[in-house]
């Protein structure tokens, strides 16, 4: 989760003063001789390039002071040349070194050229010189905290941002999504609360409130914050986002829905789970017709779980089939066909499946045990008795320790 905060370039150009420097609320500005006003005016009128020659050539002379280095700065600093803009910042502070807005422009296009650790440590000083009551200087800090993982350093600034600003929407937004990742999430849904209550359409309060009622387990609340600010153009909020929410409060069809209706841009397994979750509550028609924009061969394995389901077994096993045919290899697929056919009375078929199912950690004892009735079935005793001491291998229990001692049994009765 990263959060941005956007700090303007301060400007200080063509201010002309009489006296000397003064204090303002943040720190000392500097004033404006008559050969520096005049420079300045005349970049004002050059424009462009222009500007910055002038001001270049002003800043060579040495009744050039920090008010004609900062002007040279931002016109560095506007055109992206962030490295004479710090250099230009620098030369003005140290004409004038409690010159707040010079101070805090370096620190912003440090950040810009991506030094941040150099930008956080000018930022500390633009901050002191503040007195410590900048919001954006605050936010930029909570957010380069929040980079560095340190999520209870960047509270404390959005907090220290508020005691100043205390109606600011950015730092309630920022301390929301703090307090998120903090998993307090009483006090982010309190403040998303408050956020919607001054603005209903804050897309950004009702995205952090979706996360928030869904870690909460009110997966109600999180589907209506959700579809809101759907409602309103949120680009963050997808409808994919949507449909994990509708599968977790148990809403398998709306779910399904979703993942359809970006059946390109999310993963199959998304809205295959959804439909398997539907068979499991009984839409087995619902789910076969959402199948389809799975294509093959995936549509025909979830027709085949349907009818399986469903009670109607020929028409699953033929659904398998074209499964297997199309070049389906998914292995909850092999143990459930295999099943089937061993039902029917083909364990010889039904064998191969069950191995290809085994290959797959979450069926391989099913997958045992699934071979071991096919081999009772055949009245392959031997092979009983080595799947069953297989089956001991893995996984010991006393039914299994009774049912060895039974084949071996009979193996003695057979010799």
């Amino acid at each position: 989760m990263k959060i941005l905060t956007a700090i303007a370039i301060l400007t200080l150009t063509f201010c002309v003063l009489d006296a000397s420097d003064f204090d303002s609320a943040f720190g000392r500005v500097p004033t404006v001789s008559k050969k520096e006003a005049a420079a300045i005016s005349e970049a004002r009128e050059a424009g462009g390039e222009d500007a910055v020659k002038v001001l270049s050539a002003a800043s060579k002379n040495d009744w050039a002071g920090s008010a004609v280095f900062f002007n040279l700065a931002n016109l560095y600093a506007s055109a992206g040349r962030f490295n004479e803009a710090a250099d230009n910042y620098k030369m003005a502070l140290k004409k004038l070194p409690s010159f707040f807005m010079a101070q805090k422009n370096l620190a912003m296009v440090l950040s810009e050229s991506g030094n941040k650790p150099a930008a956080f440590a000018e930022m500390k000083k633009a901050l002191a010189l503040s007195g410590g009551s900048d919001s954006d200087i605050l936010l930029w800090m909570a957010s380069y905290h929040i980079e560095n993982g340190d999520y209870s350093e960047a509270l404390f600034c959005c907090n220290q941002a508020l005691v100043y600003d205390s109606q600011n929407a950015r730092a309630k937004t920022v301390k929301a999504r703090i307090l998120l990742r903090l998993d307090m999430l009483g006090e982010c849904r309190a403040v998303c609360l408050s956020l919607l209550s001054e603005n209903v359409k804050n897309t950004e309060a009702l995205e952090t409130l979706v996360v928030c009622r869904a870690k909460e387990g009110d997966y109600a609340g999180a589907i209506s914050a959700a579809e809101i600010a759907r409602a309103l153009g949120a680009n963050t909020t997808s409808s994919v986002e949507i449909a994990d929410l509708y599968f977790s409060a148990g809403l398998y069809s709306d779910a399904a829905k979703e993942y359809a209706s970006r059946a390109k841009a999310v993963s199959k397994n998304s809205l295959k789970n959804a439909l398997f979750a539907m068979i499991s509550d009984g839409k087995y028609a619902e789910a076969r017709k959402f199948a389809l924009g799975l294509g093959l061969p995936d549509s025909r394995q979830i027709s085949a779980a349907a009818f399986a389901a469903e009670g109607k077994k020929s028409e699953a096993i033929a659904e398998y089939a074209g499964y297997f045919d199309a070049g389906g290899n998914d292995a909850k697929a092999h143990f459930e066909y295999a099943v089937l056919l061993l039902e029917k009375g083909d364990a010889v078929s039904a064998g191969p499946h069950f191995d290809a199912a085994s290959k797959d950690s979450a069926y391989a004892l099913a997958a045992l045990y699934g071979k071991l009735r096919a081999a009772a079935a055949e009245s392959d005793f031997m092979e009983a008795l080595k799947i069953a001491k297989r089956i001991q291998s893995v996984e010991k229990s006393d039914e299994i320790e009774l049912y060895i001692k039974y084949l071996n049994e009979l193996d003695k009765s057979a010799q």
